[in-house]
């Protein structure tokens, strides 16, 4: 089982580098990823953040989601917001190859 803050987690995506086991998710309204059983909570600006895909290469773990109203990713804990043009986006999946970086999501009204 995964150490939790609050009543209410959730994992949504797992990625293995070695032996080194990652999982993304939530955590009672923080986007977190585990890192080897290791709970690590990641920067928001929102009510809610929600982690929803990773990604590892070499030493960088990269995380995509949503926080608050944007659609964001995380690279070794550092948060950065992506573009939109609607009120509300999330970012769902992310994959890296070489130095890009590719991030798939939605925007809503």
């Amino acid at each position: 089982m995964l150490p939790k803050s609050g009543d209410r987690a959730n994992a949504r995506a797992i990625a293995v580098s070695g032996s080194d086991v990652y999982i993304a998710g939530s955590d009672s309204g923080d986007a977190v990823y585990w890192h080897n059983g290791r709970r690590i909570a990641l920067p928001k600006s929102g009510d809610y953040a929600q982690a929803h895909a990773i990604a590892v290469s070499g030493s960088n773990v990269y995380i995509a989601g949503y926080d608050g109203d944007d659609a964001v990713y995380w690279l070794n804990g550092t948060r950065t917001a992506l573009p939109k043009t609607e009120n509300y986006a999330s970012a769902y999946t992310i994959a890296v190859s070489g130095s890009n970086v590719y991030i798939t999501g939605k925007e809503n009204k």
